[in-house]
């Protein structure tokens, strides 16, 4: 969700955050977090490896439904979700093309 916000919003939002580690690959510099961000905006698609869960791996895309943004993920061991890393992407993001629009 914080991809898909104006940058003024999302700077408005992180800096009343405390970025703490939840696991040794959670990002807790603000200019990384950042990078990672604006990375993922341009792909469209977010991704998390160990973040949040240690060997828990997920990707997710956004998608508007009544001019609201909404997020899908799927998510699984870092190691299968490597493995398939590319028919998951390909096939969330069709997923969510499919089912966004303007249906307020």
């Amino acid at each position: 969700m914080l991809g898909e916000m104006s940058e003024g919003e999302r700077d408005s939002l992180l800096a009343t955050l405390e970025l703490n580690a939840v696991t040794g690959s959670t990002l807790t510099d603000l200019d990384a977090l950042r990078r990672d961000l604006k990375k993922a905006a341009t792909a469209g698609i977010y991704v998390t490896e160990g973040e949040n869960v240690s060997e828990v791996m997920a990707l997710a895309a956004p998608t508007r439904v009544a001019g609201e943004v909404y997020g899908i993920a799927v998510a699984g061991p870092i190691e299968r979700m490597q493995r398939n890393r590319d028919a998951i992407e390909t096939a969330l993001k069709a997923t969510c093309a499919s089912i966004g629009g303007d249906f307020g």
